[in-house]
C-alpha cells in the first residue's frame, strides 16, 4: 500500500529499522538516563535555542510537567487555550480530572486566537497554551506579527508563554523561519518526536534549567520514567538525521494537492500553512451518506492500493463532513493522477 500519510509499520520493519540505525553502538538507557538519551536532548535543545531539554515517553506528559511547574511557581491554577486545541479536543478532560487545573477556553473553533482575545480575558491565567498549527481548526496558523505581539503579551502579564510545538518542524516553512527563531520567544516548548520525524514514540520539553528540572521531578510523579525506551530514542534520533529538512517540501506537496482537489466543485479547501490541511464537503450529508462513501474509500484503497486519508469525518467547526489531509514522506510514490481518480470515483457516489 502506498500511502500518503504517516505509514503504519509491522513488527517486523520497525526491528530492521532499528538493527540498521547506526546509534546501536551506543549504550542503552535505563529509567530516562544514558548517553543516547542526552545526545537526543542535547541535540534538540540546540535546535530550538534553549538551555535545556528534557526527554518524554508521551508529549501530553511533557504539558502536564510544564503546566504543574507553571502552578507551583505561580500558585494559580487557570491556563488558557483554544477550545479545539489538543489539550481541550482529545485528552479527556485531563486538566481538570487529572491536573486539577481551570481552563480558560479562548478563540473561535475555525481560527487561530488572536491578542484581543488574550486581552479580554476577564481571569489572568498562569500559562497560555499556542498549539502550532491548530489542527483541529484545520492546520491554522496565526501570522508572524500576531504571534510575536501574542508571546510579548504574555511576558508583560509575567503570564507562561508554552508552545504546544507537536507539529513545530511542519509549521516552521509557513514563516519561512527555523524551529529556533519561532521557539526562542516561548517560555517553554514541546515538539514530537514521531510525527514528521517518524520516531517510535516520544517527546521534547525545552526550556530554562530550572524550569526543566522542575519538570523531571513532575515526569517521575506521572510514571514518566520507564526502565528502557531505546527504540523510541534510537528512532528519533534516526529520524532527525533523515528528516529534518524534509519540511519545506512536504508543505508545497500540500499546496499542489489541494489546488488539485479544488477542481472539484463539491468540496471546499483552504490554502494549507502546513503538510496538512482539511477538505469540506460543500453540503450536509446523512449518516448513512457518511458511512457509504468511507465504504467506497475503502474499497478505493484496496483496489488502487493508495491510502490519502483515514477516514470521513464531522468537522468540529462546520456542519458538513470533512477528510483530513497530511502529507508525509512517502507522499511521492503516489502521483497527481491517482489522487484525481482516486476522488472521481469517491464523488460520484454523491
Amino acid at each position: 500500500m502506498k500511502y500518503l500519510g504517516m505509514i503504519p509499520k509491522s513488527q517486523c520493519e520497525w526491528i530492521k529499522q532499528l538493527n540498521d540505525s547506526k546509534y546501536l553502538e551506543h549504550g542503552i538507557d535505563s529509567y530516562s538516563q544514558g548517553e543516547l538519551v542526552d545526545l537526543l536532548e542535547t541535540r534538540v535543545s540546540q535546535l530550538l535555542g534553549k538551555p535545556k531539554a528534557l526527554f518524554f515517553n508521551k508529549g501530553m506528559t511533557a504539558q502536564f510537567c510544564t503546566l504543574k511547574v507553571v502552578q507551583q511557581f505561580t500558585n494559580n491554577d487557570k491556563v488558557a487555550f483554544h477550545p479545539l486545541s489538543h489539550m481541550a479536543f482529545d485528552e479527556q478532560s485531563s486538566v481538570q480530572h487529572l491536573l486539577n487545573l481551570h481552563p480558560i477556553l479562548i478563540g473561535e473553533p475555525d481560527a487561530f486566537f488572536s491578542l484581543d482575545s488574550l486581552s479580554s480575558m476577564s481571569q489572568i491565567p498562569a500559562t497560555v497554551i499556542f498549539e502550532l498549527p491548530l489542527r483541529r481548526s484545520g492546520f491554522r496558523l496565526p501570522n508572524l506579527e500576531s504571534l510575536k505581539e501574542m508571546v510579548n503579551w504574555c511576558r508583560s502579564k509575567n503570564i507562561h508563554s508554552h508552545m504546544d510545538g507537536a507539529r513545530l518542524w511542519e509549521s516552521a516553512p509557513f514563516y519561512q523561519s527555523s524551529p529556533k527563531q519561532l521557539a526562542e520567544d516561548f517560555d517553554s516548548v514541546y515538539v514530537s518526536l514521531y510525527k514528521g520525524l517518524g520516531a517510535m514514540g516520544g517527546a521534547i520539553l525545552a526550556g530554562e534549567e530550572n524550569f526543566i528540572n522542575q519538570c523531571k521531578i513532575w515526569r517521575t510523579r506521572f510514571s514518566g520514567d520507564h526502565y528502557t525506551l531505546f527504540p523510541f530514542i534510537v528512532s528519533a534520533l534516526d529520524g532527525l538525521d533523515r528528516h529534518i529538512q524534509d519540511f519545506q517540501a512536504l508543505a508545497q506537496r500540500a499546496q499542489e494537492i489541494a489546488q488539485l482537489l479544488r477542481t472539484f466543485e463539491s468540496l471546499t479547501i483552504a490554502k494549507p500553512q502546513t503538510n496538512g490541511f482539511h477538505i469540506l464537503f460543500n453540503q450536509e450529508l446523512s449518516e448513512e451518506k457518511v458511512e457509504q462513501l468511507n465504504n467506497k474509500a475503502i474499497e478505493l484503497s484496496k483496489k488502487m492500493n493508495i491510502n490519502l486519508f483515514r477516514s470521513i469525518i464531522p468537522c468540529p467547526y462546520s456542519d458538513r463532513p470533512m477528510i483530513e489531509i497530511q502529507v508525509c514522506n512517502s507522499n511521492n510514490a503516489i502521483s497527481d493522477e491517482d489522487i484525481i481518480d482516486y476522488f472521481n470515483q469517491l464523488l460520484s457516489e454523491l
